[in-house]
């Protein structure tokens, strides 16, 4: 049987639920802190590098949602940490993931870097559309690039400047008369 997630909620809420009867007669149960489970491994470093690296693009709350972790655990692993633990940000586990986070990030900026200098390659400035589409995917590609950017005290990073082309004007063509015979 399928149940919607308002149907779930109804049922969890419901004085007829077990849970809510027993805590009547107990009075035990209402505040219970909720854990992982004792089934719930943790994450390698790669799979945190991952998370930490998608966190950039979107919102801590969606990176949780989408990875199904906690959002202080995506915050952590952003920060390059594998736990909120002040005592655990020096430790041999937190030093790799800084450097799986790091190579990876150079490695997609190295890549969103080489993408950007081909389509500003192939910018045609006689062709506006293309132009037009072009340094959109320009721009994307650098936002990117500033977005997996480590280093952010590093000021010397990549500064794009794209100017449009000049329109034409009449004066620039030749005129060409053409008389109607009859």
């Amino acid at each position: 049987m399928l149940l919607t997630d308002q149907q779930l909620q109804d049922r969890h809420n419901s004085p007829d639920n077990l849970k809510n009867i027993l805590h009547k007669i107990t009075g035990k149960g209402q505040h219970k802190t909720q854990s992982r489970g004792k089934d719930v491994q943790n994450l390698e470093n790669p799979e945190r590098a991952l998370i930490a690296l998608t966190a950039k693009f979107d919102t801590i709350e969606n990176t949780a949602k989408a990875f199904n972790v906690s959002s202080s655990s995506v915050s952590a692993y952003k920060n390059g940490t594998t736990s909120t633990n002040p005592n655990t940000r020096s430790d041999k586990s937190s030093q790799e993931l800084k450097e799986i986070i790091e190579n990876k990030a150079n490695k997609i900026s190295e890549t969103a870097l080489d993408k950007l200098v081909l389509a500003l390659d192939s910018v045609d400035v006689n062709n506006p559309k293309t132009a037009l589409t072009l340094t959109t995917v320009s721009k994307n590609l650098a936002d990117i690039h500033d977005k997996v950017k480590t280093n952010k005290k590093d000021s010397s990073g990549v500064k794009v400047t794209i100017f449009s082309p000049n329109l034409r004007k009449s004066e620039d063509y030749e005129v060409i008369e053409v008389s109607v015979q009859e």
